[in-house]
């Protein structure tokens, strides 16, 4: 008979060795990995055979008890047979629990390991095939040509630092890989080794970039949260503090309202009198102390300086 440790063993180290070889690092090793998984796939059929072979004997025996107790004694079950029998169950659910197991196994080699693996496959030697050809082209003399002439097109020198060709070596940079072989004028930008080195480490800060919804241009935030660049937001808050007012009564910051000087509590407290000459402390506007009244809730010398702005709120 099969042995349910041994079993329950051998697909444990399935199991670990299917997650071993689930990923890969080169296409060769994804080629031995998927032969491997395979091999796993092979083995964990052999045990789900020999499992439900097991489940079939175990169940013939159980029905074959069952028949032979229901007709002896007035179908009662003798105290020794009702031991044995929940021994089998128990077994019985072991082993249908181990073919779940190396069924789920067996899901995951077949449909998800191996697929990963063949298009892990298919996209690291469809980039190898790109970087062999970007290579051939960039040491051809095509390339060579076309670089010259773009270095020419610049006057020889760099189009960012515009140091010439006698103070720094200068190298021809694809601002696109649309047309590789047939590259417009526009598509190249001749820079200095030095420049062309700040924009690639750019590019790579650019990768997580985001587009600022005030003015359009990219910026990289400092959290997920941030959705201005820093030059809108500082122009954005210093148009909120242009609007921001104060509280006449407890110099509480308020939204600028001269018809309503008050915060929401202090309000309260006003409303109960409704008494628009008396006199509270703090000017709206510039928040410094003042007298100041519901009716004129604004220093001379504040509106003086925003006369319009008040008026039009």
């Amino acid at each position: 008979m099969l042995s349910l440790e041994k079993v329950q063993l051998e697909l444990k180290r399935l199991s670990g060795e299917h997650d071993k070889l689930a990923m890969a690092s080169s296409v060769s090793q994804a080629k031995d990995h998927i032969i491997k998984l395979l091999e796993i796939e092979k083995r964990l059929l052999l045990i789900e055979q020999k499992i439900k072979t097991e489940i079939d004997l175990l169940t013939a025996q159980e029905t074959k008890g069952q028949i032979s107790i229901s007709g002896l004694l007035f179908k009662k079950k003798s105290k020794q047979d009702s031991p044995n029998q929940q021994k089998r169950e128990e077994k019985l659910a072991s082993w249908k629990e181990e073919l779940l197991f190396a069924n789920a196994i067996r899901s995951a080699v077949g449909q998800v390991a191996v697929p990963q693996l063949k298009r892990f496959i298919v996209q690291t030697e469809q980039e190898t095939e790109k970087s062999v050809r970007y290579r051939e082209y960039i040491q051809s003399t095509a390339w060579r040509k076309k670089a010259e002439e773009a270095k020419a097109r610049a006057g020889n020198r760099c189009q960012i630092c515009n140091k010439s060709r006698a103070e720094v070596q200068l190298e021809a940079h694809h601002r696109t890989y649309e047309r590789l072989g047939n590259e417009l004028p526009e598509d190249i930008t001749v820079l200095c080794r030095d420049c062309h080195q700040l924009y690639e480490d750019k590019k790579q800060t650019d990768l997580s970039a985001k587009v600022c919804k005030k003015c359009g241009n990219s910026f990289v935030p400092l959290d997920d949260s941030h959705q201005f660049c820093a030059n809108c937001y500082v122009e954005a808050k210093k148009q909120k503090d242009q609007k921001a007012g104060f509280c006449i009564r407890c110099q509480k910051k308020i939204d600028l309202n001269p018809s309503s000087p008050y915060c929401f509590s202090c309000f309260k407290v006003w409303e109960k009198y409704e008494n628009k000459t008396y006199k509270e402390q703090v000017c709206h506007t510039c928040g410094e102390k003042n007298e100041s009244t519901k009716l004129k809730p604004v220093c001379y010398k504040c509106y003086k300086k925003y006369r319009t702005q008040i008026s039009k709120i």
